[in-house]
């Protein structure tokens, strides 16, 4: 008998799952988790607090924002540990612009005076400026 696969478990399971996504949100919430408790408790059971006269709607809203601020900031740090897992990063992708000026100047190499000077060696031909133009990183 043939399978089918839209009842299979297997196939109903096998999802796409971004990790960027996926761990920034785990780390969140594992941060977040006892301030979340906290917060519900002092609903439920603090007395005299102005947080017990909230709705739980309200009460999730705050949750809700206090979640979405921790992963934006999260977020960015998860994409650029991930680019460098996938190598799709520069090495000048792992310092500020203010390290890579002080690199620059501790070594006296100005990238865009060697460029120039790459293209005034090598003549006026259009073809030869657009090479040294585009890849000199390579």
């Amino acid at each position: 008998m043939a399978r089918v696969y839209y009842e299979d478990p297997a196939i109903v399971w096998a999802y796409e799952i971004d990790p960027v996504k996926l761990g920034s949100h785990l780390e969140t919430y594992s941060a977040c988790k006892p301030l979340f408790q906290t917060l519900r408790l002092c609903h439920k059971y603090g007395e005299s607090a102005p947080i017990t006269s909230l709705p739980v709607e309200v009460l999730k809203m705050i949750e809700d924002e206090i979640f979405e601020a921790h992963v934006a900031e999260s977020m960015p740090r998860w994409e650029q540990e991930y680019s460098c897992f996938q190598e799709q990063c520069w090495p000048v992708d792992h310092y500020t612009f203010d390290e890579i000026a002080e690199f620059l100047t501790i070594i006296k190499l100005d990238p865009h005076k060697q460029l120039l000077n790459a293209i005034a060696d090598s003549g006026t031909h259009e073809s030869r400026h657009n090479d040294f133009r585009y890849n000199w990183r390579l």
